[in-house]
This record gives structure tokens, sequence and C-alpha cells, in this order.
């Protein structure tokens, strides 16, 4: 236990932490998981673990890309919500300004086309680079030119999935058309049982009890609003003067709504240009420390393994983990007729509990214990995803796990100091009875 609490701990650092050159953006951690996919700066080697391995497939769970809100009542109700406080107190140009922003960018989501839950332009771009920065890697590392590539795809069956899946394929098709002359042969025909790896969530009636662990972390980040830093009340005069104490909060609040709104936009209506603006100013950190917080909160109950999910967070990934165990089992031995490229476009909720069936997010201790370490900014932002390389050489196979394009180690025996593991490690660490989905049903029954 306590070596793999130093694993978590060295992944956390691993993940968070930044050079110099970025500490200025870090005001924009409160964006939560919200926040767009990071243009990668890949570290580590990704290159065949030595001369003579073929890569052989490569197996994908990705979360969908940056989109715009679920719920289309939330944009109504803030925005009535900072009118109202606008009335309050005597707004600032810059605040004035800020409203105007505010009425246009709830007048455009009003007019057509659909947008709710659907990807944006950034949405779709995130997936398109992905699919194609995949190809590129496989083309450059697979050392069998001529061979018919074969690509097997599987969505949520939400639109903001299907989309993912358009975009990443088309990301695919684009890098072999222009690097190759190899033929791309895709699958993407999609059943029922799909579900259980792409949104077990639903899938497992796992969604119910989910709204309850959702309503209890609401409670705990009203809580939070009101033990404010007196920062929060510099922020909002410099906005609108002369707010009381419960207007201050309720403008703040509808503010971060916005900010957060906007971010997977690329944050094109300036709805964050006060918060980037405050960031420039003298003991800003404790304002931000403070919406981080919210934001972690909300996030840990919403999608992360707080006790209150009775452990469900963590069940739920144990059959997405069983079908990378199948996809590779077909790759390794049916080598003719495998796709080189297995796809699951899926959602925070599926990833996270993937992450933590794989020992990357912590799920010991209890909830302040397990909250410290869990950020969704870090871990789940738009289009992250895992990534399982297969790499064989003759009768040696190795495994390679890829978290948001960075290689990262298994949490095997004999494997956790090394980003290489063999498939006979791999394979015997997750026959294991704690990783069968026998334990999924047992802890479906404590929601009944």
């Amino acid at each position: 236990m306590k070596s793999r609490s130093i694993f978590i701990m060295l992944v956390w650092f691993f993940i968070t932490s930044t050079s110099a050159a970025d500490k200025k953006d870090n005001w924009q951690d409160f964006l939560g998981h919200t926040r767009a996919y990071p243009a990668p700066a890949l570290n580590g080697d990704i290159s065949p673990p030595s001369p003579g391995y073929i890569l052989v497939s490569q197996i994908h769970l990705s979360r969908h890309g940056s989109r715009y809100t679920l719920h289309a009542d939330e944009i109504t109700k803030l925005h009535s919500a900072t009118h109202l406080t606008f009335t309050q107190g005597t707004p600032t140009s810059e605040g004035q300004t800020l409203l105007k922003q505010i009425d246009a960018f709830t007048n455009w989501w009003q007019e057509p086309p659909e947008k709710l839950a659907t990807l944006t332009p950034i949405g779709f771009q995130e997936q398109i680079e992905l699919g194609e920065r995949m190809a590129k890697r496989f083309i450059e590392l697979q050392q069998t030119p001529g061979t018919q590539v074969r690509v097997r795809s599987i969505n949520s069956g939400t639109k903001r999935t299907q989309e993912s899946e358009a975009a990443f394929l088309f990301g695919v098709s684009k890098a072999f058309a222009t690097l190759t002359e190899q033929a791309v042969q895709i699958s993407n025909h999609h059943s029922y049982r799909d579900l259980a790896v792409t949104n077990p969530h639903d899938y497992y009636n796992y969604k119910f009890h989910n709204q309850k662990v959702k309503a209890f972390g609401i409670q705990k980040v009203e809580e939070l609003w009101q033990k404010h830093p007196q920062q929060l009340f510099n922020f909002a005069e410099k906005l609108v003067q002369g707010l009381n104490k419960n207007d201050a909060i309720t403008l703040v609040k509808s503010l971060y709504g916005f900010c957060r709104l906007d971010a997977p936009q690329g944050m094109i209506w300036q709805l964050c240009a006060p918060f980037e603006t405050f960031a420039e100013t003298e003991n800003s950190k404790e304002f931000f420390s403070f919406l981080g917080q919210i934001t972690q909160t909300y996030s840990f109950y919403s999608v992360g393994p707080a006790l209150e999910t009775k452990g469900g967070v963590y069940a739920l990934g144990l059959p997405v983990l069983q079908d990378f165990i199948c996809s590779a089992k077909q790759a390794i031995e049916e080598p003719d007729t495998a796709p080189h490229m297995d796809l699951r476009f899926s959602h925070d909720v599926t990833l996270i509990s993937f992450l933590s069936v794989l020992g990357l997010v912590n799920t010991q201790g209890n909830n302040d214990q397990r909250l410290a370490s869990f950020s969704a900014s870090n871990l789940i932002p738009m289009s992250s995803h895992v990534v399982w390389q297969i790499w064989q050489k003759g009768s040696d196979i190795q495994l390679r796990m890829m978290f948001n394009e960075h290689p990262i180690s298994f949490q095997v025996p004999e494997c956790d100091k090394s980003t290489l593991c063999s498939w006979s490690r791999v394979r015997e660490h997750y026959t294991q009875t704690q990783f069968q989905t026998l334990q999924l049903h047992k802890t479906m029954l404590n929601f009944r």
C-alpha cells in the first residue's frame, strides 16, 4: 500500500507540474474539466523498446472533445442572476463591457444551429489533431509498410461522442492519405453492449445514484462559497461597486459559471477576461485557490471516487479494463484480423473510472485524502485519453501506456518503475479477483 501511495503522489506531481513560464496560467486551473485539451509537449521516450520491435496495436479510450453546455437553462439562470446583481450597485466601465459580452453570448446561444452538448469548433480540431498524431505514430513505429491498417471504433451514442469519433477518424484518414499509400479499413458498427465500455454509468444503471452523490457535492460547494476570502469582494468591486455581501457572492458565482462555459470555446466571448486581469493583481493567489477548491470539490463529487459513491466509480472501470485486456489478447493472438487501432469515445466519468482501476486516481483513505490528490482539470480535460501500445518482437510482447500522450507506468508488480510492462505480467495481474467484473455486480447491489 505504501508503494502505491508513493506512486500516486509521483503521478500527481507529473501531471500537475508546470514550468516557471506556465505559472501565469495557473488562474485557469479553476476551469476544471471544462478546460480544453492542452497542446502536448511530449515527455519521455516513445520510440520502440529496442530495435526489432513492431507496434502491433494501439488500444484507446478518449473523452469527447470540447463541447458546449449540457444544460440550456444554465445560461438563462446565470444571465438573470448577473443582470440582477448589476442593478444592485454601480457598474464600472469594465463591468458594463462585460455585461454586453454576456448579453451577446446569451443571444448567440439561442440562435440556430443547435449547440446543446455538441462539439465546439475547438472540440472538432482537438479530435482531428489527436487522430492525426495517433496515426502518424503508428506509421512511424509499426515498421510494416504496405499493410492494410484496420481500425475499429465505437462511441457511447451521444452526439458529442459521435462527432468526436468522426473527427478523430478524419484525422487518421488524413494522416494515412498524406504520408502513405496504405489502405485504411474502418469498422464502426455499434451495438447496445458497447455501452458497457463507453458509458458504463448508464449501462449499469448507476446514473440515479450518481445524481444523489452530485447533489451532496453541490451542497458542499454552497458551504464553501460562504467561506470566501476577502479578495472575492475586491474582484466584484472592479465590476460593480457598492454591492452587499450576498450580491457580491452571487455576481462572482455567476461570472465563474460564464467563464467555465466560455472556456471550451477558446474564451472567444472574453467572459474570462475579468479573471485573467485580476490574476495580474497582487495577492490574487488566495482568490484563485478558493475558486480552484470550489471546482475541485464539485468535480470530486460529480465524477470522482468520493466515499458516497460506495465504490461505484472504481467498479465501473472494471468492464473497461477487461475490454482493454480482451482487445490486447486479440491483437496478440489474431494479428491477421485484429484492429491496429481499437478506439472508444466516451465521457469524463468513464475515463475517471478507468483511471481509478489503473491506480492513477486515489481511491484510498477518507474523502479529504482522496480529494487532496484529485484534479479534473489535469486528469480529464476535454479530449483526455488513455492508450495502450502493444509492441512485439518474436515471442516477446511489451505494453506501454500513454496518458494524455505521456508515457506512464503500469501499476503492476515489477513494472511500476518503467514505462514498459510485459504482456504476461499485465495479463497475470489483471486476472486477480478484484479486477473481475463480478465485483461490479456486487457493488451495484449497494444501490438497490
